[in-house]
């Protein structure tokens, strides 16, 4: 695992939580959808020395306020959530996918990937998304949504659910302690020393990014006509 890959790991355990990312300007026009980001990262598990040069793009570009999705993908009519899926092994993405949902609740699978080792993805579970009760992380359009790992394979510790309101992004992670997975939190005043000694070692660190963007103008989510290997970015 590199340098750089192991200190974002080292620093998401100190922020692991609810934290306020930018706060999302809902528009009136009800071409929308409602947008949740997933980001699963983990520290270890290509089954290939090198990645594809077909490698997939990040679907969201923040800085432009775009979703790209891939070639012969577009919004169905009933779609009213997007949740977009992305998947990265030791920095490199290595799986990105739109799931459109006729609403909520609903629950968003975990992915397999023949690309990464299922033993080094300690977050993969099911989502469970659901509106939050009332006076619980915002209202009216801007109403907020219970996010919670589900699933045979949740490790112990956790918390593993919290309430999100529009802009809000919630971090949850996972170490290997050599006997299966453990979720760690920044309350736990070992957290920090037990993944740095997982790095150490060797042994896999996983982490799951939820954001919820609030309602997005589906004439901001276009096909991506970027080539392999580039982000679009500049």
């Amino acid at each position: 695992m590199s340098v750089k890959v192991a200190g974002l790991l080292l620093a998401a355990a100190v922020a692991a939580g609810v934290w306020p990312g930018y706060r999302v300007i809902l528009g009136l026009s009800p071409e929308e959808v409602l947008l949740v980001h997933v980001r699963e990262e983990n520290s270890l598990g290509l089954t290939t020395a090198v990645p594809s040069p077909e490698e997939p793009q990040p679907a969201l570009d923040e800085r432009q306020g775009v979703v790209r999705l891939r070639a012969g993908v577009s919004v169905p009519p009933w779609a009213r959530v997007l949740v977009i899926r992305e998947t990265y092994v030791a920095g490199f993405l290595v799986d990105s996918r739109p799931v459109f949902l006729r609403g909520l609740p609903a629950t968003v699978e975990a992915p397999g990937l023949g690309t990464v080792e299922s033993t080094a993805r300690l977050l993969d579970c099911p989502l469970a998304l659901r509106w939050a009760e009332a006076g619980q992380g915002g209202s009216g359009r801007e109403r907020g949504v219970e996010v919670s790992l589900e699933g045979v394979d949740v490790p112990p510790g956790g918390p593993w659910t919290a309430t999100l309101a529009p802009g809000w992004e919630w971090r949850v992670l996972a170490v290997d302690e050599g006997q299966g997975p453990v979720g760690l939190t920044s309350g736990d005043p070992t957290a920090e020393e037990r993944l740095r000694e997982a790095v150490r070692q060797g042994r896999p660190v996983s982490l799951l990014c939820v954001t919820l963007h609030g309602m997005w103008p589906t004439d901001s989510i276009e096909p991506d006509s970027r080539e392999p290997g580039r982000d679009g970015g500049g």
